[in-house]
């Protein structure tokens, strides 16, 4: 996968954001929304070059608008 956890850890880390802030941020709930980006900057959960879910699509479309686009997805909502 092009898909790189420590490039989108690095990227969250450079804005200010704490996992939990970044899981609120774009949409994720439940009772630990963070452990989605642990997963997400750990390899654990490897995001789909065709996001389904609006969380997904929120979360990568949050990377690609702070310069990381991995996937070279073009959706803007």
């Amino acid at each position: 996968s092009p898909f790189d956890g420590n490039a989108a850890k690095q990227v969250r880390i450079e804005s200010g954001l704490t996992r939990i802030g970044l899981a609120r941020l774009v949409g994720y709930s439940g009772k630990k929304p963070e452990k989605t980006i642990q997963g997400i900057e750990n390899g654990y959960i490897i995001p789909s070059t065709k996001p389904q879910g609006e969380n997904s699509r929120a979360y990568l479309l949050w990377l690609k608008k702070q310069g990381y686009n991995p996937f070279g997805l073009y959706f803007e909502k």
